[in-house]
C-alpha cells in the first residue's frame, strides 16, 4: 500500500478520534462547569473553531483520497492478465476436486 494513503488514513482516524462524541462532551462539561459566562462563552467558541478547522482537514484529506482514486486506471491489459490468472487457478481447483 501506497505510505503516503498510509499516512492520510491514520491522520483521518487521529482526528476522528480526537472529535468522538465522548472527548466532546467532556469538553463541553468542562465549559459549562466555568464560572463566568464570558468563560463559557470563549470555551464554546474553542471547541467550536476546533470542530471547524478539524472538519476542514478532514475535508482536505477527502478530496486526497479522490485525487488518488481518479489517477487509478486499469488497463485492459491488466484486466485480461487478471482474467487469465483466475482462469488459470479455476483449472488448477477444478484438477483437485
Amino acid at each position: 500500500m501506497d505510505p503516503y494513503m498510509v499516512q492520510l488514513g491514520a491522520k483521518f482516524f487521529e482526528i476522528a478520534g480526537k472529535q468522538s462524541y465522548d472527548v466532546i462532551s467532556k469538553k463541553m462539561k468542562v465549559a459549562k462547569e466555568k464560572a463566568k459566562a464570558e468563560e463559557q462563552q470563549n470555551a464554546y467558541e474553542d471547541i467550536i473553531s476546533e470542530l471547524m478547522r478539524d472538519n476542514r482537514e478532514l475535508e482536505n484529506i477527502a478530496g486526497e483520497y479522490k485525487r488518488h482514486y481518479d489517477n487509478l486506471t486499469i488497463s485492459d491489459e491488466d484486466i485480461e492478465h487478471l482474467q487469465n490468472t483466475l482462469n488459470s487457478v479455476t483449472d488448477i481447483l477444478i484438477d483437485f476436486l
